[in-house]
Formats: C-alpha cells, sequence, structure tokens
C-alpha cells in the first residue's frame, strides 16, 4: 500500500492527507472493548440495574454491532471536514526556522 504522505516522518503524519487513518478507528475499538467487557458483567449489571438479564444482553448484542459503527462514523466525519476545509491544526508551516541535522551529527537552526 503506497502513503499519500512524504518524508521520514509518515508514520507521525497528521490524518489530514490519509482520511481513514484518523482517531476514528482507535475509537470504535475501544467502545467495542467496553462494550464486550460491560456483556462480560450483564449478570451483575441486571441486578444493579434492576433489569433482566435477557433484556441487557438483547440490547448488549445490538450494540456490540451498531455502536462501533456510529461511534466510529463522527469522529472520521470531523477529521474530513477538517481536512476538506483545510482546518487541520498544524499542517500549515509558517516562516520560521528549520532544524536540520549536520553531517557530524549536529543540529543548526535554517530560516524557512
Amino acid at each position: 500500500m503506497q502513503s499519500q504522505t512524504s518524508g521520514a516522518h509518515a508514520c507521525a503524519a497528521r490524518s489530514k492527507p490519509i482520511s481513514w487513518r484518523n482517531p476514528a478507528t482507535g475509537v470504535a475499538a475501544i467502545s467495542l472493548f467496553i462494550i464486550l467487557t460491560l456483556a462480560g458483567g450483564n449478570d451483575v449489571i441486571s441486578e444493579t440495574i434492576h433489569v433482566p438479564v435477557e433484556s441487557l444482553t438483547g440490547a448488549l448484542r445490538i450494540l456490540t454491532f451498531t455502536a462501533p459503527v456510529v461511534i466510529w462514523l463522527i469522529p472520521y466525519l470531523v477529521v474530513r471536514q477538517l481536512r476538506d476545509r483545510g482546518a487541520m491544526p498544524g499542517t500549515h508551516h509558517p516562516g520560521g526556522y528549520r532544524v536540520e541535522r549536520t553531517a557530524d551529527g549536529g543540529f543548526i537552526e535554517v530560516e524557512r
């Protein structure tokens, strides 16, 4: 797979040029693990909130598949809107200095 970013820092690049590489996937994965953790303790939760275990199990089954998808869409759409508007912070480089590494391993500041 070819990346749309350039340079040696492509792994740490912002998610502006590549919309699938954004916080949405991580947030969806975390929500899935939270729902599965809650589903593991559904008998204790049902006793605590006075709901039948079967009802809670059915709701958690539905949430296991729907919640990560819905939760994934929210940050994905936010990042796409920011990308399309060009409003991603840190993607433009105003004037100033750039740090470059010298051949002997030192660093120098170079004006842009």
